[in-house]
This record gives C-alpha cells, sequence and structure tokens, in this order.
C-alpha cells in the first residue's frame, strides 16, 4: 500500500480558490492547505530522525516548534516556523470560529504560504538528510 500523497490537499486547496461565494468551501481548502503542510513537515522531521508523536495533543505545535528551535537553524527553518504557525492559527479559526473574515483573500495567501513551505522543505532536503536537535524546553514556576 502506498501513502497518500499530502500535495494532493493542496492541490485541492488551490481548486477551491475561485469559488469566493461559498464560505463553506473557502473553510475547507484553508484546513486542506494547511493539512498538507503539516504533514509535509511532520514526514520531513520523521525522515530526518526527529520524532513527534502523533499521540499528544501537541503535535502539531511540536512540528512548527522543531523548526524554529531546532540547534542551528537558518533564515528558512525558522520561515518554515512562522508560516507553519500562521498556516495553524488560521486552520482553527476555518475549522472551529464562526468569525467572519475574508475567506477568499485569506486562502490565496494560505495557498502561497503553503507552497512556500513545500518548495522551503524541498531546499533543505538538496543536501541529503539532517540532524535535527531541538534543546529541551526549560520551565520554570
Amino acid at each position: 500500500m502506498t501513502s497518500f500523497d499530502w500535495e494532493e490537499y493542496l492541490k485541492l486547496a488551490e481548486d477551491f480558490e475561485d469559488k469566493v461565494d461559498d464560505e463553506a468551501i473557502l473553510r475547507t481548502a484553508t484546513s486542506r492547505a494547511y493539512y498538507a503542510v503539516f504533514h509535509m513537515a511532520y514526514d520531513f522531521l520523521n525522515k530526518n530522525g526527529f520524532t513527534i508523536s502523533r499521540e499528544r495533543n501537541s503535535a502539531h505545535y511540536d512540528v512548527w516548534d522543531a523548526f524554529g528551535r531546532a540547534i542551528g537553524v537558518n533564515d528558512t527553518w525558522r520561515a518554515i516556523s512562522k508560516n507553519g504557525d500562521e498556516l495553524s492559527r488560521r486552520r482553527k479559526i476555518a475549522d472551529y470560529q464562526l468569525r467572519k473574515i475574508n475567506w477568499a483573500e485569506s486562502i490565496k495567501d494560505s495557498n502561497k504560504k503553503a507552497r512556500n513551505i513545500q518548495q522551503w522543505l524541498t531546499d533543505i532536503s538538496k543536501d541529503g538528510p539532517v540532524k535535527i536537535v531541538v534543546p529541551e524546553r526549560k520551565y520554570s514556576f
């Protein structure tokens, strides 16, 4: 059995961009764009030896946090983290809130951010496996 190609979600989100009069479709597109790049980023981390448990509620936070806090990260890694966080925030609004926003404008920007993340993941993969080390979070009470 072959695995699902997460880019299909992103293509679907892009196909829905023109449905400007259908809020349900635009909300769905926002969610699909996010999940496409979340799974791409998650798979990138796993392929490079950094495991994030899907059992925890924080898997989404942990993925984007890893890109932002890994030792030796550069601007590309930080951009993946920042854009991933933003897409996650938009996905939560699309899925859980009744807030009125300009969904037609939002999905175009979300798709652009998602394509950027996809390209950045491809770019940082070109040199082969990457050793990913994320320092433990230190909490003080």
